[in-house]
């Protein structure tokens, strides 16, 4: 894959990343699901999950998430293909992060997002989002 998929230069750094499997979710629709991800530093990673189509002439590209944070903060990001289900979980970056820094007004919790898309009919949608304060582990 090319980072011109992603139409524009935000995404160059993914023209060279590394690609996970590539799941067939409909081979009616000819969909496909694949999560790819980089390392942009010693502790950075920026990850994201789409959806491909094709047809005869031409492919089409969904973003369905993104994760652009310190490794440690990534909890899942993962598909299960029986299921059909993509599911991401991660913490916000703390305040003094110098990079990712946050604005938690909440001492010693920290943002934590939790979230899951299930294919249906065509395409993802999303079947939980659930943002909440919690103890980093």
């Amino acid at each position: 894959m090319h980072a011109e998929l992603f139409g524009s230069e935000d995404y160059e750094a993914m023209a060279t990343s590394i690609y996970d499997k590539v799941f067939l979710v409909d081979s009616a629709a000819q969909k496909y699901f694949v999560i790819g991800s980089v390392q942009t530093c010693n502790t950075c990673l920026a990850s994201l999950a789409i959806a491909i189509t094709l047809d005869t002439t031409s492919y089409h590209v969904d973003l369905i998430a993104e994760f652009d944070g310190r490794q440690d903060d990534l909890k899942i990001f993962e598909y299960d293909s029986l299921e059909k289900i993509f599911s991401y979980e991660y913490f916000a970056a703390s305040n003094d992060d110098s990079i990712y820094g946050g604005d938690n007004e909440m001492e010693g919790l920290q943002h934590k997002y939790k979230n899951k898309y299930k294919y249906l009919n065509g395409a993802f949608f999303q079947i939980e989002k659930c943002e909440m304060w919690d103890n980093k582990e």
